[in-house]
């Protein structure tokens, strides 16, 4: 069984990055919240602001606000996890879970094995070796550990295998989710491109595999961590961001 250990102490630099990564956050959600309904894009700006200046910074914005989001979220949940964990461990589980689904991701875009066939854009962010967003190992780190801790904030008796279960099924309900904003609307990636086997008649939705890989991979991630430090009752630091973000 883990050892007991009271929350870790952070310095006010730390501190002030969490706080300043959520508030942003905050703000860039909201003002998504308002792009994406009005469907406000590079044409939009062009025809609606008539200073030079100010238009080619709000196209340029546009064109890296999904990324930014990502970034500001990952922060949240990796101090959150710096916060109660400890710097070694926080930085342990980052390069697990990043490392681990970066080469299931790259991968698959490079062989339709496991996910399916498909191939990422550069809507978000620019692509490690021309093949891999580098916002989707975050991703990934977003999803796994924040489910982890929705889980473990539940049901603080769970063991690893019960845990890494959980996970797994919040990660893919997660997927399922984003599955239709991010291809359809977004653009991240690309299902049944040009060359692929279904390209002359693709389907509706992505493969059923691809919600399998999703279930595997997450699953692996969240068992191969190591256990969560235990607390005392009501002194751990509470995951609401986390769980917010997610």
């Amino acid at each position: 069984m883990p050892s007991t250990f009271p929350p870790r102490p952070i310095s006010r630099v730390t501190n002030a990055i969490e706080n300043g990564a959520w508030y942003c956050f905050l703000v860039w959600t909201a003002v998504g919240c308002i792009v994406m309904p009005f469907e406000i894009g590079e044409v939009t700006i062009r025809e609606s602001v008539p200073f030079a200046g100010l238009r080619e910074a709000l196209i340029t914005i546009l064109g890296v606000a999904d990324a930014v989001w990502i970034i500001f979220a990952a922060i949240i949940v990796y101090f959150y996890t710096l916060r109660r964990e400890g710097g070694v461990r926080a930085r342990v589980w980052a390069i697990i879970i990043m490392t681990g689904s970066a080469v299931a991701e790259f991968v698959g875009a490079k062989t339709g094995f496991p996910f399916g066939d498909y191939t990422y854009t550069d809507n978000f962010g620019t692509r490690l070796f021309g093949v891999l967003p580098f916002t989707i190992p975050l991703a990934w780190l977003i999803i796994v550990l924040a489910g982890r801790y929705l889980t473990v904030w539940i049901f603080p008796l769970w063991n690893r295998w019960q845990l890494a279960l959980s996970t797994a099924v919040i990660a893919t309900l997660t997927d399922l989710n984003l599955e239709f904003i991010a291809w359809k609307v977004r653009a991240y990636w690309i299902w049944y491109p040009p060359g692929s086997a279904q390209a002359l008649n693709p389907p509706s939705w992505p493969p059923i595999q691809n919600y399998i890989s999703w279930f595997v991979l997450s699953f692996v991630l969240c068992l191969v961590l190591p256990a969560l430090q235990q607390f005392p009752r009501g002194k751990a630091p509470e995951p609401f961001r986390p769980v917010l973000v997610l």
